[in-house]
């Protein structure tokens, strides 16, 4: 597995969020992912970078918030909400494949970072480089795993 440490610049971006279980997240990925961008296209707001789930892991419980990356938040979100994250720190790697072997990539980035020593943040990014549908093995999806 080839892999990167790197810092991602902060991002604006038109979101929605849930606390859910790991198990959850392609419901509510399935949900709530079109009517988020069908928003931000009505607002006009100007996409600045492929889509992105922000998670923070509470024990068994996650954060999931689903990001569309604008140029500057403006007018009225309702329902959603505008966010600007810090910039962060991670170990990347870019998955290709379909979303039911990711869970095996991210052990794999997690086993990378033990191996390099690096310590875990409870924070992973997914940035949808690529997407075909769920189970597309052209899919590309860096994954980010925060690290101190």
């Amino acid at each position: 597995m080839n892999t990167t440490i790197k810092t991602v610049p902060p991002l604006t971006a038109l979101t929605v969020s849930r606390r859910l279980k790991l198990a959850d997240i392609p419901e509510f990925a399935g949900t709530a992912v079109g009517p988020l961008c069908e928003k931000a296209g009505q607002m006009g707001l100007q996409f600045v970078g492929d889509l992105v789930f922000l998670y923070e892991f509470h024990g068994e419980d996650i954060d999931c918030t689903i990001a569309q990356p604008v140029a500057e938040a403006k007018g009225d979100p309702t329902p959603y909400k505008f966010v600007t994250t810090e910039s962060f720190r991670c170990l990347s790697t870019l998955y290709v494949g379909g979303m039911p072997g990711i869970g095996k990539a991210w052990d794999e980035l997690m086993h990378a970072a033990n191996a390099q020593g690096l310590k875990n943040t409870p924070f992973c990014r997914e940035v949808y480089v690529k997407w075909v549908d769920f189970e597309s093995p052209q899919d590309e999806t860096e994954l980010q795993a925060g690290i101190q």
